[in-house]
This record gives structure tokens, sequence and C-alpha cells, in this order.
């Protein structure tokens, strides 16, 4: 029994000194206690985080605002009241646009999402300041003037008004059709006018077909030959610059009206066609070019001799993407094809006369044994299958010297003697009817280059 008591007394003497320790560290009423010398009310429940004492807010007889967020640096308390504003939406002839989705931002933030009602308008209060808005939802070749602008919002400028505009052409002056390079279709009422306008650099010929049409190009009225009109129309400037002109159905009833562009033959977008075993003659302007097409119909290599000595040339295998470099004077071209490939030629020329003669031809050889290809004095590029054998023949006026760089694995026999590499490189004399084998060992494609010297 005298135990127990002891047990029980030992309890509540312990229990007694933990509440003495509480009482010594809290504070007492609202009068802050050690550790708390000042109150601190971080979550703004107007009590003291540490002690719970209530802590009085500062009040600001005078708020100041020195950033512009409408909220005060001492009381953190908004220093003015909304205000009621007002933006209205309104096309070109001032009629109101609704349902079109209105953003304002403040401060970089989000404030507002909505739509323009019936009246075109989105009312709101809203703090005094800057807003950028940023109107969405119009229709194609729409837009608002002065969208993601900033605004400004103040007791002085309750309202701003914005203009859409449909900037779709209706062939008028200021919004004329444009004419690329798709064709262009217009259905014009008798007497109607329709302002167009083109762009490029390149002169070409401006094609309308109608029943009865008039065009005006740089004030010169052109009619239709046989339902046609064909107008040459010069290149701009420069692409930024238009060529405009208008269209004006003079017949009795409404038409249908057929515009577009033809390139000026042998340009790039109207190339000629080049046959083979024929020599075709280029008048090449100064500082442009003359461009044909080829379709290959038979495999092997093509070979493009060039006979006059002021040009450059270039083949491009538009199917295999393969391209010969661009060569200058006299060059021999060779670019193997596939039946069906088609090929596009650049013939341009270093001549300074206004027009400038480029002659050469092209032919067509497998590079068997049976039909070699034929090598000139230049030098020239050939591409090799995996483990493929090429034939040559060379067919030169004077002797000359042809080096083959062999350092991809290439063997090379001339009149059917094998011909022994020196510096990764077989050297040899070539004269009119010499023929060579040349052998890729290599399980690779592989280009072979002949670089050919007096």
């Amino acid at each position: 029994m005298k135990k127990s008591m002891y047990r029980i007394g030992t309890v509540l003497l312990c229990c007694l000194l933990v509440c003495m320790m509480i009482a010594l560290v809290a504070c007492k009423g609202e009068e802050p206690q050690a550790p708390c010398t000042s109150h601190t009310d971080a979550n703004e429940d107007g009590k003291c985080d540490a002690c719970g004492a209530a802590v009085e807010k500062d009040v600001c007889e005078d708020h100041i605002d020195t950033d512009g967020d409408n909220l005060c640096e001492i009381c953190g308390e908004l220093c003015v009241d909304p205000i009621g504003v007002t933006i209205l939406l309104k096309d070109e002839k001032g009629n109101t646009m609704s349902g079109i989705s209105l953003t304002l931002l403040f401060d970089g933030e989000e404030m507002l999402t909505t739509q323009t009602d019936e009246d075109g308008c989105v009312r709101a209060d809203l703090l005094p300041g800057s807003y950028i808005v940023w109107f969405e939802g119009l229709a194609d070749g729409w837009y608002v003037e002065g969208n993601m602008s900033a605004i400004e919002f103040s007791a002085e400028q309750l309202t701003h008004e914005f203009t859409a505009i449909d900037n779709n052409p209706d062939g008028s002056e200021e919004k004329p059709f444009y004419v690329g390079d798709e064709v262009v279709e217009l259905s014009m009422a008798t007497g109607t006018t329709y302002h167009c306008f083109a762009r490029g650099t390149s002169t070409r010929y401006l094609i309308v077909e109608g029943a009865a049409a008039k065009v005006v190009y740089e004030g010169n009225e052109y009619l239709p030959e046989n339902g046609v009109i064909r107008v040459l129309v010069k290149g701009a400037e420069d692409t930024n610059s238009t060529m405009p002109f208008t269209v004006t159905n003079i017949g009795s009833t409404e038409c249908v009206v057929t515009i577009r562009f033809e390139s000026l033959p042998g340009t790039q977008n109207n190339p000629y066609r080049a046959e083979l075993g024929e020599t075709l003659t280029a008048e090449v302007p100064a500082e442009d070019a003359v461009y044909y097409t080829y379709t290959a119909t038979s495999s092997g290599y093509l070979v493009m001799l060039c006979t006059t000595p002021d040009n450059n040339i270039m083949m491009y295998n538009t199917t295999t993407y393969l391209v010969t470099s661009y060569t200058e004077g006299g060059t021999c071209l060779y670019l193997p094809v596939n039946v069906g490939d088609e090929i596009f030629i650049t013939v341009s020329s270093k001549g300074t006369a206004d027009v400038n003669t480029v002659s050469f031809y092209l032919d067509m050889y497998s590079g068997e044994e049976g039909d070699p290809i034929l090598a000139f004095a230049s030098n020239a590029a050939m591409r090799m299958d995996a483990s493929a054998t090429l034939w040559l023949e060379f067919r030169v006026q004077e002797r000359v010297t042809v080096s083959i760089d062999v350092s991809s694995g290439l063997t090379v026999m001339v009149n059917g003697v094998a011909v022994e590499p020196a510096g990764g490189a077989c050297i040899f004399e070539a004269v009119m009817g010499t023929k060579v084998q040349v052998i890729n060992q290599t399980q690779e494609r592989t280009d072979i280059v002949l670089i050919v010297s007096q």
C-alpha cells in the first residue's frame, strides 16, 4: 500500500514540474514574453505566429504604390477600386462583331477571358492600369487592328474601340486578286473591272481567256485574239515588288475569265526538250541560263559534251537526285540514268554579250565492252555500282595523260594491260581509240574521277 501511494505521488510531482516549465516559456495574456520579442503574423490571421497574441494590422492613411500593381507597398491592400470598362469591336463598315474571343492580360497574367456580346462589347470591372488585348476566333483573312497591343484603362479612359479588317481580296484597287502559279477563275458581271497583281522577277506571258475581256497593263490595253489575251509581263525588280494589271468584262453578259501565267520557253519552269544525238544551241542572255529536260529511254550513262568554250553546264537526275558538278569551259559530263529518269540540264555562259551561244549534244552509252563510254580531253566523274566493270574509249585528237584515283579499291586495265597504281592513282597515256577497263572490286557503290591533261 505504501509503495502504491509512493508511485502516485511521484507521478503527480512530475506533472507539476512539466506544467511549471510550460508556464515559464508561454506568453501571459496579450503581452509578448521571451522568446517572442516582436510579433510576426505571416499568415495574416491577426495573431502572432509565435505566441498567439493579437496583432494589430498597419493601417495606411495614404497608400503608396510605386510599382503600379495597385497594391500598397506598406499594408498590401488595394490602393484603388475597380472601375467599369468597355471594349467594343466593329468591322470596317461599323457593324458590331459578336462571339469573338477576347483575353486581357495584366502584368503577364490572364485577368479575363470572354466573348463579345451581341452588341460587340465586353464589359467588366477591372483595376485601372495597362492591359494587353488578344482577339481570337475571327474568320480566315480577318484581323483586328491593334491586336496584341497594350491599352490603358483609367477613370478618364473607360472605353476602347477596335476595328476588325476583312483582308480577303475582292478585286478592288485596295484588295486586288493575287495571281501566282495556280490558275485563277473569276466570275465577272458585264462592265466589271477587277484589279489583280503578280510577283516574281522573271519575264512571263500573262494569259487571259474569256468571252469578252480586256486587260490593261502598264497603261496599255490588250484585247483577245481567238478568245485569248497574251501579254508579255516584265519581271519585277525584286521579289517584294508587284506587277499590277486589271481585267474588265467588256461583253454584254456575265462571263468566267481564266487568268494564268506561262513561263517563256527555255526557262526553269518551261524548259526545252532535249533529244539524243543532235547538236543543241542555246542562246543564253548575259548572266542568265537556258534550261532543258531529257527523259531517259534506256539505262546507262548520259554524256553531255559542250563544244563551245565559254560555258557553264550541269545535269541533274531529278528521279535519283544525282547531280553533276557545275563545270566550266568545254567540259564533258557523265550521269548514270535508268529508263524513265527525268534529267534537268542547265546551260549558262561566261560570255559578256547580251546573248551568248552555247552548243552541246547528248549521247547515251551502257559502259559495257561492246558499248564503251566515249571519253574526251576533259575531266570527268562517273558513278559505278558495287562489283561492276566500266569500259571507256578515248576520243582525243592528241595524246593525253589520264589519272584515275584507285584508293577506293579500283583496278584499271588499259588496252588489256593492268596499270600499277602509284601514289594511290593509276596514271597512263591515251590516244584516239584507247580502251580502258575499270573494275570496282569493292561491295560498295563508288565514284571514279578522270583527270585529263595534255
